[in-house]
This record gives C-alpha cells, sequence and structure tokens, in this order.
C-alpha cells in the first residue's frame, strides 16, 4: 500500500478525466456490497453538503459486476436521487490498482462505512497518500486507526456521525493534515511493499 505515491500530474489528469473541477472530493474505494454501507457515506454527503457547498462523494469500485453488486448500486442511484444530492455522487467503476493512488489522491478524506472490516486495507492506502480517513467505529479498522492517528471514527450506519466527523476535517485544513501526515508516516513503518 506505500509502493508509489501519485504525482501532481497524474492526480491533476484524474480529476480531469472525472470532470472534478475544483470540488472537495470525499472518497471510497472498495467492493459495492451491502456490508460497506455505502448508504451511510449517501445520506453524509447529503448533510455536508448543506454546509460545507462544493463537495462530491467519489465511489471507486465495482468489481464483478454480479447481480447483487448491480441491484446494490441501483439502490445508491435511487437514494442518491431521493437526497438530493445524485448530481454530486460519482460512481467511477473498476479502476486498476495503478489507478488507485491518483483517485485517493484527489480526496480531501478517505471514508470507509462498513458494518465490519478485518483490517480495512483502504485506509493504509488513503494514508499511503497522506489523506486523512473517517472509518466506522468496527474492530479492524478502530485497531488502525487508534494506531496510526490517521483519522476519525463514527458509529456504524451513523451519518449523521459521518457527516459530523467530516464537516470537522473539511473546516480545519490543518488538523486534516495532521491526521493525513500521522497515517502516512505508520504506514512509512508498519506496512511493506508487495510486489
Amino acid at each position: 500500500c506505500a509502493e508509489r505515491k501519485a504525482s501532481p500530474e497524474e492526480t491533476a489528469a484524474f480529476r480531469r478525466h472525472f470532470g472534478l473541477g475544483d470540488e472537495k472530493i470525499i472518497g471510497y474505494v472498495g467492493r459495492l456490497h451491502p456490508g460497506k454501507r455505502i448508504e451511510t457515506a449517501i445520506e453524509a454527503l447529503a448533510k455536508v453538503r448543506k454546509q460545507a457547498g462544493n463537495v462530491r462523494l467519489l465511489i471507486v469500485g465495482g468489481f464483478n459486476s454480479s447481480q447483487e453488486e448491480v441491484a446494490y448500486k441501483k439502490e445508491l442511484e435511487q437514494l442518491a436521487t431521493e437526497l438530493g444530492v445524485a448530481d454530486f455522487v460519482t460512481f467511477t467503476g473498476y479502476l486498476s490498482h495503478g489507478q488507485i493512488p491518483c483517485a485517493i489522491s484527489t480526496f480531501l478524506v478517505g471514508i470507509l462505512p462498513s458494518e465490519s472490516e478485518s483490517f480495512g486495507l483502504f485506509l493504509a492506502e488513503a494514508w499511503a497518500q497522506g489523506v486523512p480517513t473517517v472509518t466506522s467505529d468496527v474492530s479492524g479498522c478502530r485497531e488502525i486507526t487508534v494506531a496510526s492517528g490517521g483519522g476519525l471514527l463514527f458509529p456504524v450506519c451513523d451519518h449523521n456521525g459521518l457527516a459530523a466527523q467530516l464537516l470537522k476535517l473539511l473546516a480545519d485544513t490543518v488538523l486534516a493534515q495532521k491526521y493525513g501526515l500521522a497515517g502516512q508516516a505508520w504506514v512509512k513503518d508498519n506496512c511493506n511493499s508487495v510486489l
């Protein structure tokens, strides 16, 4: 997860490719699966946009196009429409391993709203890019978040709690940078590249 940092040119190219402009990006990377509780992120986005304005949710993932994955994506799109944020949620679909650092480097905050995780690899990937995270308070995520100091926790499925933590980091860039750098240092000390 610490093997490479995206260059500013790669990040700019990624932003252009997905039409992200100058929007503040909060992002998720992972499977499209109900257990990931991505709906919590969409519900939080609706609240965050009311206070922080120009914010977009980037959902990076979708690997197998199974019936379950397709149905879940439709549910998420419907929820975004119902909450009036459909224009501010971008599903990138599958990205190659090499594109993930570019995607993450666009995030101001990485989010992992899962109902359970044994480790939370995305957290380490975000920290490798110096991006702070907000994750649900479940065993694996709690353990590495506390150990690294790379981000904040919120109660599982609590979109109000997620929104509050996101607003805290979006409003205080110094605090966000502090978490991102702490996470990055932890990754350098604890994660080895396996190629």
